[in-house]
């Protein structure tokens, strides 16, 4: 598991930052109160449910198999070390269409070991996917010879649908539906293993999920919902 520490945070290491205040007379009292930091859940401490119930949990991320109709939208190849494929899908539920980027390394041949990518809150919202891809967060393993595939996940980007989410997902008042997209998430990233089991460049026995962030414990998940057999790589601490 790869762990990417992140810079701002104080510690020992990191150090702290200090402040010069200009006109701290005119300062709100406010904003020089202490912040309260947000409790994060210790899973560690959490008692695992039954079998049983568990199996009832998954049962909810599973769908009915049904043609993908994928269709090839775009191939950029001007970049050095990777070939850039847009494909669009079927999804599994209410008739939508599921975007897929997949990046071919130039620098191996074929069959490609293969991580489906889980992005960090900050997708969420209303911004196009056609742009998103400077994929510095992962083009080290592609330079290395993997191939990436990026789903636009339900919610984010262009996907954001009926419902605004924001970065601080689930809140006290959207529980449900937080679980609703949490539910089309797992079944977006099933999805996209499904496409990439009918390509010959892609080597099925050596795929992974890559995730950056938490998008609230989606990666994880995975790894209990798809016959997926190798370790599950993340680039956050917060997993």
């Amino acid at each position: 598991m790869i762990r990417m520490k992140y810079e701002k945070c104080p510690s020992p290491k990191n150090g702290f930052r200090c402040i010069q205040y200009i006109d701290k007379e005119n300062i709100l009292q406010a904003v020089l109160e202490p912040v309260k930091s947000t409790e994060v859940r210790d899973y560690s401490k959490e008692r695992p449910v039954s079998d049983e119930v568990f199996q009832i949990y998954k049962s909810q991320f599973q769908y009915d198999k049904s043609a993908l109709n994928a269709k090839v939208e775009s191939r950029d190849d001007s970049p050095e070390d990777w070939i850039k494929e847009k494909i669009v899908i079927d999804a599994a539920y209410a008739n939508e269409q599921l975007p897929i980027y997949l990046f071919l390394p130039k620098n191996v041949v074929p069959p490609y070991q293969t991580l489906v990518y889980v992005p960090g809150n900050n997708v969420i919202g209303d911004i196009k996917s056609d742009n998103l891809l400077n994929p510095y967060v992962f083009d080290f393993f592609i330079k290395n010879g993997r191939a990436v595939a990026y789903p636009v996940y339900k919610g984010t980007y262009e996907r954001t649908g009926d419902h605004d989410l924001d970065q601080n997902w689930p809140s006290e008042e959207h529980q449900y539906l937080y679980t609703e997209y949490l539910i089309k998430w797992v079944k977006d990233f099933k999805r996209t293993i499904d496409y990439l089991e009918t390509r010959e460049d892609i080597d099925t026995e050596r795929i992974t999920c890559l995730c950056f962030m938490k998008i609230l414990s989606v990666g994880p998940l995975q790894m209990k919902n798809q016959a997926i057999r190798q370790p599950l790589v993340s680039l956050s601490k917060t997993i």
